[in-house]
């Protein structure tokens, strides 16, 4: 059936242009096309998609190359796009001759009366009302309505092309036009990688889903059903298969669109992914170790929560075996109770749910005295700054290594802790107050502090505020944080042990006395490290593995 579009132009008594139009239209903008001369245009509209019109296709880009020039040429000079429009999004169509190309931006909208354009001089011009209408009742007026472009078939991160394609949308006089999507289908049968399993999922849900499976490697048909029912297709690892889709959108009285489109693609099929805690119960300040499987790009893994807890999870390949790692803190700020993980991969997704309980030992204010010449010295607002900036880069490494082992050593005598973790510290004396990263251990001035647990040394040396300062990467962005030791004995780069002598306990920076302080963080989070010891509830990172 002739496009509504294409008939349109046809009526040449009301559309097609007096050729003096459009020769003196050209004459004043430097005479770059006529409908004589014009070989081809593209035009890209607001959506992306894109209408490649050239001369050799006959009497369709012709009328194309006539409408627009006429367009253009009945339009009216104006000395600028309203204020209201200049922000809008436009259609880019470029206007080819055999010696040169003019580039136009058209924004139309839906009122008639206030559709523009500009050339490639940024002149700016009214269009004719008569025009922008006639366009706005076209097949490539589509993607200025809501439902105006034919639905997009998603496979996981890829997107299908349609075999055949029949659109249909209300324009704004309430009838309803056939979009052009002879250029969104494909002859070819396509082929995809698919993570996850065959998920598919439409932009607009179809009244009608059916889907037709093969395995190629038997050519047998191991699924013909609606898709709502695909999960009863067993899906095995390096599955081949051919799909053939058909999708159909009924014409009803309250929608402003209707039509069916047909799908055929090759596909190869990975088992979904699966995502699983080591454990699922925590308390505030604490983290967990989720562990997920069939996943080949983690890079790809997409993570909400709810109630929100402000972190996005960074994934760790564990070498080539599609397992994968992240540790995911439970700042000290969140509140108890039930927390929902939301993971997807590959159009899988799943949920974990976790329970987060209040403290045993619950945070509090504590006072304590520091010398006020120490304060003035190490504890000064550019001192802090200094060590955030230093620190804060060394914060944002990590290694998909995983260096620790088993339970965590305090990594000083546990007899000896002085300020708990998360506490609000106020300095004595004055309004300077911050929240405890870690544990402060009171020690002899010779005391060896030892590594928490096996790791790479990340940062060793000096800071005003921190004083002498080591931090060890444990792997997946885990860090230990060693400071005001009065002296370290590694150097970055090493590689140590479980227990290692890193340094000397001692007062250096911004030290209250002598010992050390020892912390935990996920990248920049700290965390709790009690849970972690021999002592502790779960004496080291529960971590999942499969029975």
């Amino acid at each position: 059936m002739k496009n509504k579009f294409i008939t349109v132009l046809l009526v040449v008594a009301v559309f097609i242009p007096s050729i003096v139009s459009v020769v003196y239209f050209n004459k004043v903008n430097g005479g770059v096309a006529d409908t004589h001369n014009t070989v081809s245009m593209t035009v890209k509209d607001v959506a992306g998609s894109t209408f490649v019109f050239n001369r050799s296709d006959g009497e369709k880009a012709t009328d194309m190359f006539a409408f627009f020039l006429n367009m253009n040429a009945n339009a009216t000079e104006i000395a600028s796009l309203p204020s209201t429009i200049a922000e809008n999004d436009f259609y880019q169509v470029t206007i080819s001759t055999a010696v040169k190309d003019a580039g136009y931006k058209y924004y139309f909208t839906l009122i008639s009366a206030d559709c523009y354009f500009m050339d490639g001089d940024g002149k700016v011009y009214q269009i004719a009302e008569k025009d922008a209408q006639q366009f706005l009742e076209s097949s490539y007026a589509a993607s200025l309505y809501e439902f105006g472009a034919p639905p997009v078939l998603s496979l996981g991160t890829s997107q299908a092309k349609p075999a055949s394609s029949v659109w249909s949308f209300q324009n704004s006089t309430g009838e309803f036009t056939q979009a052009d999507t002879s250029f969104s289908v494909t002859s070819e049968t396509e082929s995809y990688a698919l993570e996850g399993g065959l998920v598919m999922n439409f932009s607009i849900q179809p009244d009608y889903f059916g889907v037709k499976i093969i395995d190629q490697s038997t050519n047998a048909v191991v699924f013909d059903d609606l898709y709502e029912n695909i999960s009863a297709l067993t899906v095995s690892d390096s599955m081949k298969v051919r799909a053939e889709v058909s999708a159909k959108w009924y014409e009803e009285a309250e929608r402003s669109y209707y039509g069916e489109q047909t799908y055929t693609f090759d596909a190869q099929l990975s088992a979904p992914a699966e995502f699983y805690a080591g454990t699922t119960t925590l308390q505030i300040g604490e983290f967990i170790c989720v562990t997920g499987i069939n996943v080949n790009s983690p890079e790809n893994i997409a993570f909400t929560s709810e109630p929100a807890i402000n972190y996005t999870p960074a994934f760790f390949k564990d070498g080539e075996s599609g397992t994968v790692h992240a540790l995911i803190p439970f700042n000290w700020d969140l509140a108890a109770g039930s927390y929902v993980l939301n993971f997807t991969y590959g159009g899988a997704s799943q949920q974990i749910n976790i329970t987060l309980n209040q403290r045993t030992n619950a945070f509090r204010e504590r006072t304590i005295n520091i010398d006020k010449n120490v304060v003035a010295t190490y504890g000064s607002d550019a001192s802090i700054e200094r060590c955030n900036t230093e620190l804060g880069e060394v914060a944002k490494k990590s290694s998909a290594t995983q260096y620790w082992q088993g339970s965590f050593l305090p990594g000083a005598d546990e007899g000896a802790l002085k300020n708990g973790f998360g506490h609000t510290m106020k300095v004595s004396g004055g309004s300077m107050q911050y929240r405890h990263t870690g544990i402060d251990y009171a020690l002899p001035g010779d005391t060896q502090i030892q590594a928490v647990n096996a790791g790479e040394v990340l940062y060793a040396g000096y800071l005003d505020y921190s004083g002498y300062t080591v931090v060890i990467e444990h792997g997946y962005g885990l860090k230990s944080w060693y400071c005001h030791m009065n002296s370290a004995s590694v150097a970055a780069g090493d590689k140590v042990e479980k227990g290692a002598a890193i340094g000397v306990a001692g007062s250096s920076g911004f030290a209250a006395e002598t010992g050390v302080h020892i912390g935990l963080t996920v990248f920049d989070v700290p965390v709790c490290q009690y849970s972690l010891w021999d002592s502790g509830t779960n004496k080291g990172i529960p971590v999942y593995t499969a029975e």
